[in-house]
């Protein structure tokens, strides 16, 4: 799948939660391929996705749901070729009026496409001359999967589509 939406084989408004809970569990039963890496992500985003992820902690009862679940899920639904992530990167800029903040770098544990994805990013946007521009491609991933999130609703618990004790 790596040229690929995944959620473009998924019905309309399923995407996110279905994305989310297989990165969860993907991180569970294949811990071992899961690895840290840096990432810088717009401070607004960030603090959004700060948000959802104590949401959903709650609304699931999952207590485990950690940021990297949710950047690997964003990373693997994100575009993966460069003109796209060129193109997602200037919509989110555009969106802001250019106002954006760096941030800091922290890292997150992520899966092995997600990783993968992410290392080759930063080469693949100088060798296409939008240098520096990586947070921007990281950062609308997010904010796509988050607003996916809202659409579709709270995060419940994955097999009896219950709200927590």
């Amino acid at each position: 799948m790596p040229d690929q939406y995944l959620h473009d084989r998924t019905p309309a408004g399923t995407w996110a939660h279905e994305a989310l809970n297989a990165s969860f569990v993907d991180a569970v039963i294949c811990s071992n391929t899961w690895a840290t890496h840096g990432f810088r992500i717009v401070p607004d985003v960030l603090d959004a996705l700060k948000a959802r992820l104590a949401i959903d902690r709650r609304t699931s009862g999952n207590h485990k749901l950690a940021i990297g679940h949710y950047l690997d899920a964003a990373l693997r639904h994100g575009p993966a070729d460069v003109s796209r992530q060129i193109s997602s990167a200037q919509a989110f800029l555009s969106e802001r009026m250019g106002l954006v903040d760096s941030g800091r770098q922290s890292t997150y544990r992520v899966g092995p496409q997600a990783r993968s994805l992410v290392m080759r990013l930063n080469q693949a946007l100088q060798e296409a001359d939008h240098a520096r521009k990586g947070i921007f491609v990281v950062s609308a991933s997010v904010q796509a999967l988050l607003k996916a999130l809202d659409a579709e609703g709270e995060l419940r618990h994955p097999w009896t589509d219950a709200a927590p004790p």
